[in-house]
């Protein structure tokens, strides 16, 4: 972990500097960036560091330094993860198995109003309790936010591992999502 911090904010310095430095057309600086931020995930991996630790710190440092071609970095790195959510749920999709969530639909849609209604009510409550935000705030928070990218992922790996539940435990998280986000 702290070799992953170390070179995130070398390597964010190192971004900086390069960019800001070297003489470039507008459209090759996202590329640019891009290829120092890989560069930067496989050193810190090869060195046996968390490279996604760094890329994301690098990328915090960067955010915050004045830099050229800060309006095409940020379009390009808009475009980037609008083709990355696109290409992940596309993936999602794939892995999914319709025809098996006759089987699991009334428990997975029970669980996922228990989520909705009940467990992430009371764990934003709980979490944010110590800052003493207002009622009104708190159940905003409560009800808006990301879901479902990171519940996929993570549902994932028992498929992957060939776990004998993998595709049960996809599937329900696959609903769970969808009601969700319903």
């Amino acid at each position: 972990m702290i070799l992953g911090l170390a070179f995130g904010l070398g390597g964010g310095y190192a971004i900086v500097r390069v960019v800001n430095r070297v003489d470039l057309e507008t459209g090759l600086t996202p590329v640019l960036v891009l290829a120092m931020a890989l560069v930067l995930f496989g050193t810190t991996g090869a060195l046996h560091g968390s490279g996604f630790l760094a890329v994301y710190v690098a990328g915090i440092y960067c955010g915050n330094q004045p830099m050229r071609a800060a309006l095409a970095l940020r379009r390009f790195q808009d475009a980037m993860t609008w083709f990355a959510q696109i290409a992940m749920f596309l993936v999602f999709g794939l892995l999914a198995t319709p025809s098996e969530f006759r089987l699991i639909a009334i428990e997975g849609i029970a669980l996922a109003l228990f989520l909705i209604f009940i467990a992430r009510p009371v764990a934003v409550w709980i979490c944010l309790l110590p800052f003493r935000f207002p009622h009104e705030e708190t159940a905003f928070i409560a009800w808006v936010g990301l879901r479902g990218a990171v519940s996929l992922l993570l549902a994932i790996m028992p498929l992957a591992e060939g776990l004998p539940n993998g595709q049960v435990i996809f599937n329900t998280a696959f609903i769970i999502v969808i009601v969700s986000l319903l």
